[in-house]
């Protein structure tokens, strides 16, 4: 599993905590609404409503910090900071970082999601 040491422990924290089944929802969920969020935020960094942008921002850093995904957090915090100082083109190249970070964590995530619903069956 290709996960940073951090996230291993973060997750493995959850499953204590909550549960395999609540956090293998959750990271079904993630992985499957992550994309489709970023490209809502991509529409959304491109107009005039400040406010639903920051709203739609906070909420996935919500998300990405809700899992411990602190990599992911800071990055969506960043794009959420975005939404009045810098140019359309500039929160979109943030929402680029985010979704690239995505990305790098998304197989061992699906990894350790395929492992965790692996030892409910």
């Amino acid at each position: 599993m290709n996960l940073p040491p951090e996230i291993q422990t973060g997750l493995e924290g959850l499953v204590e905590e909550l549960g395999k089944t609540t956090v293998n929802r959750a990271l079904q969920m993630f992985l499957r609404d992550f994309p489709v969020q970023i490209q809502e935020l991509r529409r959304a960094a491109d107009g005039k409503d400040h406010a639903e942008f920051k709203r739609m921002a906070h909420n996935l850093k919500g998300r990405c910090g809700m899992l411990g995904l602190k990599p992911l957090r800071e990055r969506a915090y960043a794009v959420e900071l975005s939404h009045q100082g810098p140019t359309a083109g500039q929160r979109q190249e943030l929402i680029t970082e985010l979704e690239a970070h995505f990305h790098t964590l998304s197989t061992g995530l699906a990894a350790y999601q395929n492992e965790l619903a692996t030892r409910l069956a």
